[in-house]
């Protein structure tokens, strides 16, 4: 066969494709035969690249064959016999022997360092989480000095509590807001905080609601202050009611059978 060259690229050809009756190098044929699952299915011979000739080895597929089936039969190198190839493997025993103290010391070596780098990747991701804690606990704070403040500022502006009752009315809030926040999701913030805050000032408040009149007068002064509807201010204090009653029916029986 004469010296042919690549259909595409002009470099020398190292197959032949009957399918697309061109010859291709392995880079070209890579690009051409790798495009979807039909042309890779193509059958192409190969071109030995020592004599140029084909003795019929053929494949199919992507990727480059096995460097073993590129050569004909007469330019394929001789096979080692057995002896041989034990005299081989005699020879480089001395050369094993110190390749392998090498490879070992040089894995012990990456076992060390692993070690060491999953170490530091630990204390790295144990200092993060304290830091986030950290950093949690300071907005948490920070938090609940806003809303105290907040509610201080309601108390002052109900005029429905003495201010040696302030800490008991905002305490009990603040504590009634944590339930309303954990049972109650469809609430905004806002609403929760004023439901909390009626809650409080009816339970704690010393000057005592005692009239219909008086109790939607000051419910309306509270609409007017925290801009939260009167309705959604009883909705939300009934629910917060419910939930208070399922925790407390769920922390008495936790009780009863840490007694039992």
């Amino acid at each position: 066969m004469a010296n042919r060259n690549c259909e595409l690229c002009s470099g020398q050809a190292s197959l032949y494709c009957p399918s697309d009756n061109a010859f291709l190098c392995y880079t070209c044929d890579s690009k051409v035969h790798c495009a979807n699952f039909l042309v890779a299915r193509h059958v192409r011979s190969l071109i030995c690249p020592n004599c140029r000739k084909t003795d019929g080895k053929r494949f199919s597929g992507a990727g480059v064959p096995s460097p073993s089936t590129l050569f004909c039969r007469d330019c394929s190198p001789p096979k080692i016999s057995s002896g041989e190839a034990a005299d081989v493997v005699d020879d480089d025993d001395d050369s094993l022997s110190s390749s392998s103290s090498c490879i070992s010391s040089t894995g012990d070596a990456a076992e060390d360092a692993a070690e060491m780098t999953s170490s530091s990747i630990s204390k790295r991701a144990k200092m993060a989480d304290v830091r986030r804690r950290e950093r949690n606990s300071r907005s948490t704070v920070v938090v609940d000095l806003k809303v105290e403040g907040i509610l201080v500022n309601w108390c002052k502006k109900m005029g429905v509590v003495e201010e040696r009752d302030y800490g008991k009315v905002v305490n009990m809030a603040v504590e009634l807001l944590s339930g309303c926040l954990d049972g109650i999701t469809v609430w905004p913030f806002r609403v929760s905080l004023a439901a909390s805050f009626w809650v409080a000032i009816r339970v704690c408040g010393s000057r005592s609601l005692s009239s219909a009149a008086s109790t939607c007068q000051d419910l309306r002064r509270l609409e007017q202050i925290s801009g939260v509807p009167a309705k959604l201010i009883l909705a939300t204090e009934a629910k917060l009611a419910r939930v208070i009653k399922r925790r407390r029916s769920r922390e008495d029986h936790e009780e009863g059978w840490a007694e039992c």
